[in-house]
């Protein structure tokens, strides 16, 4: 009887913590930032997040539909952010109800596709067309490239407003699932840096540079997902991703916390800008016809800009400690359109 309501004590106890640290994708909203004991749920599905600092920086409500018959679809993107760069993606998608079918007509996915888009590994698990199921495992080089639209023009943006950079090159992994009347997907995208070692030079071109170890680490998490999506567990919980300070992140240069804004004035006046050398002036005009993310360095006598890439304001302060004649006096002017300048 004592260990009957020591239990029952544990289990009260322990619930409403739960409930309370579950959170529906639609109720998210841009720029939310995942809290540590968050679970994020669309439907009858949840998926907890590796500990890192997430963001949401696009959503997307969607439907399915069978004949007349039509179910809500929630699709979420996270960010994991690091000072100004982004060092992975997690896209979340689901339907909120299942449609009154076991017939899903022409969502093959890559699969079936024709001709099959070339990856480092794919895996259909004997699924039949009508309920297809799919992993596959490649190196994207244009991440998130100009001209994005949809849900992903919107990621774009987002982070471009944050002055948070990424790289163009990412390892993805892309499980997608229809099954019952359920639709499931959960694709990660990370830096490739992520999966290799500190000291060693990265250069990915094909898919067969994609590292074993991450085919390794998506082949267990697809394994949990696929209890997910059969709704065998309710929860999945992602693996943790390498430690930064072991993996190739470790060599880039140090990344930096963006400054607020300190001057409503536009970057463009000239009156404002602590550098009147015609190298500067014209290292500002430059900046200012550059895309976002971007970000304008000053020194003494000196101003370097950087856009674009994995880290453009900690890229734009590593090229003015480099080529300045006085190092030391390296101070961030400028990100996207906000001066950011503190006098001495």
């Amino acid at each position: 009887m004592n260990i009957f309501f020591r239990c029952l004590v544990a289990i009260s106890f322990l619930g409403p913590a739960h409930a309370q640290s579950e959170r529906p994708l639609k109720h998210f909203r841009v720029g939310d930032a995942l809290r540590s004991d968050e679970i994020i749920s669309i439907g009858p599905r949840a998926v907890r997040l590796p500990q890192a600092n997430w963001h949401l920086i696009a959503i997307h409500q969607g439907e399915n539909r069978a004949g007349q018959a039509r179910a809500d679809v929630t699709t979420g993107v996270f960010a994991y952010i690091d000072g100004t760069r982004t060092l992975a993606f997690i896209n979340f998608s689901a339907s909120e109800t299942s449609l009154p079918t076991n017939l899903w007509v022409g969502y093959s996915g890559d699969c079936g596709s024709i001709p099959v888009i070339p990856v480092r590994f794919r895996e259909s698990f004997g699924s039949h067309p009508n309920q297809p199921e799919c992993h596959e495992v490649r190196l994207l080089k244009n991440f998130l490239r100009s001209g994005a639209k949809g849900i992903w023009g919107a990621a774009r943006e987002r982070l471009s407003e944050l002055g948070v950079g990424w790289s163009p090159r990412q390892l993805e992994s892309r499980y997608n699932r229809h099954i019952w009347g359920d639709s499931f997907n959960f694709s990660v995208w990370v830096n490739p840096r992520l999966f290799s070692p500190k000291g060693k030079l990265v250069s990915l071109e094909t898919n067969d540079d994609v590292p074993q170890q991450f085919v390794d680490w998506s082949k267990r998490q697809v394994e949990q997902l696929r209890l997910l999506s059969e709704r065998k567990i309710g929860m999945f919980t992602f693996s943790d991703i390498p430690k930064l300070e072991e993996t190739a992140i470790a060599d880039l240069p140090p990344t930096q916390t963006r400054p607020l804004m300190t001057d409503n004035a536009p970057v463009s006046d000239l009156s404002k800008f602590p550098c009147t050398t015609d190298t500067c002036i014209n290292v500002l005009k430059r900046y200012l016809d550059r895309p976002r993310p971007r970000a304008l360095v000053v020194a003494k006598g000196r101003a370097f800009s950087f856009w674009g890439g994995e880290d453009p304001l900690a890229n734009a302060m590593d090229l003015c400690k480099r080529r300045a004649e006085s190092p030391e006096s390296c101070r961030i002017y400028a990100v996207n359109n906000e001066i950011v300048w503190k006098p001495q």
